[in-house]
């Protein structure tokens, strides 16, 4: 009797008259993300300037830095907003002054908010940057395969 029950259950699923409940999707899709910023420093301790993206998604606009320069590192929180919507970073990079006022830094990222077609954008990553306080400039490159689940 309780097998007539389970193939009844079974007809009525595949009718549709029975809901299932939604399965979980395993392989959220993944690829290498690199995103790319030219600043150039605009306050003690801000930078402003443009963005491109490639790899899991292709977008470019404006970045703005907050930023806090120690004797031997760089942190702080990056905005990107492109056509595509607002990606908010954060990062701390080890700094290596190559001159009185040039270095490089090499460190870490995290996405930590994303809007529009970016909302669900996840992933933690390395960034390595040129700063020419000279000039102002900042170029800064964060790559890491990202999930856009």
């Amino acid at each position: 009797m309780k097998g007539k029950g389970f193939i009844m259950m079974g007809m009525l699923a595949h009718a549709g008259v029975i809901q299932a409940s939604p399965r979980p999707i395993f392989g959220n899709p993944s690829e290498l993300l690199t995103i790319e910023t030219d600043l150039q420093v605009t306050g003690d301790n801000s930078a402003a300037g443009s963005f491109t993206t490639s790899g899991l998604f292709t977008d470019s606009g404006n970045a703005s830095d907050e930023f806090f320069i120690s004797k031997k590192t760089i942190q702080g929180v990056k905005t990107l907003v492109g056509a595509m919507g607002t990606i908010t970073i954060k990062f701390l990079a080890q700094l290596s002054w190559t001159g009185q006022k040039s270095g490089e830094a090499d460190g870490q990222f995290e996405i930590v908010s994303c809007t529009g077609l970016y909302k669900n954008l996840f992933r933690l990553g390395e960034s390595s940057a040129k700063l020419d306080l000279s000039t102002g400039r900042i170029l800064s490159i964060f790559t890491s395969i990202a999930y856009n689940y």
